[in-house]
């Protein structure tokens, strides 16, 4: 069911941590990747489930894909107001991790009180 659940989507399976037993992705895993993407995040345009496309608005990469990113990282992301396509993923094949979005967002806060009012 999961990966059904997935390719009805269009969600790469292999891309999702898996939590079930010996690593195995279960449905609540892909519903925890899919949840994000079909919800409007505060601020923003709902994110497009469609093949990756990408296109380069004045000098910067902006893809119609969501990054790839934890489902933690997708909420403290969403809920903090913060662009995940604007953050370097360190973790496992380059994927955001929430300690990424924590650091993205403690350079956000030192650029906002070192910035002259």
């Amino acid at each position: 069911m999961a990966r059904i659940t997935a390719q009805k989507a269009q969600i790469d399976i292999s891309c999702i941590t898996g939590t079930g037993d010996h690593g195995r992705v279960t449905l609540d895993d892909v519903k925890d990747v899919l949840y994000p993407l079909l919800s409007k995040p505060r601020g923003g345009l709902p994110f497009v489930l469609a093949p990756a496309r990408t296109t380069t608005v004045t000098g910067r990469k902006v893809s119609s894909t969501p990054p790839f990113a934890t489902p933690m990282a997708r909420t403290a992301a969403r809920n903090s107001n913060l662009d995940l396509t604007t953050i370097d993923g360190t973790g496992e094949s380059g994927r955001i991790t929430l300690d990424d979005v924590k650091s993205a967002l403690k350079q956000r806060k030192e650029s906002y009180s070192s910035s002259p009012q």
